[in-house]
C-alpha cells in the first residue's frame, strides 16, 4: 500500500513538472518566411519538447512569420496556431499537433483561426 501511494506522488510530481517547465521555459524566436515545421523544430531544438503531428496537416500554403522575446512554448503555440485551423495537446514534453476537426477528445487546447 506504501509503494503504490508512493509511486502515486512520484507520477504526480512529474506531471506538474513538465506543465511547469512549458510555462517557465522562455524562449526568443525570430523567424521570417518558414513553414510550422520549421517552427516546430526550432522549437525542439531550443527546448526539451518534442512535436508529433501527421505531415499531412502542415500542408498550407502560407509561409509564417514569428517573432517572440522571452515567450513560453505555449505562447508561441498559440499565436503560430491561431493563424491555421490546427489545436495542440501537452503530453509531459511532447506536443501533438493536429486539425481542429480531429480534436474531439476532452482535454485538448483549441486555438480557432481568427476571421
Amino acid at each position: 500500500m506504501k509503494v503504490v501511494v508512493i509511486l502515486m506522488i512520484i507520477g504526480v510530481t512529474q506531471v506538474f513538472a513538465s506543465s511547469i517547465y512549458g510555462q517557465e521555459k522562455k524562449l526568443s524566436l525570430k523567424i521570417e518566411d518558414s513553414s510550422l515545421e520549421t517552427i516546430f523544430k526550432k522549437i525542439e531544438n531550443e527546448s526539451d519538447f518534442h512535436f508529433f503531428y501527421r505531415s499531412e496537416d502542415l500542408t498550407f500554403d502560407k509561409t509564417f512569420d514569428i517573432n517572440v522575446e522571452r515567450g513560453t512554448i505555449f505562447q508561441i503555440l498559440n499565436i503560430v496556431l491561431s493563424e491555421v485551423d490546427l489545436s495542440y495537446k501537452v503530453f509531459d514534453k511532447y506536443i501533438a499537433i493536429s486539425l481542429l476537426n480531429r480534436l474531439n477528445c476532452p482535454g485538448f487546447k483549441t486555438i480557432s483561426r481568427k476571421s
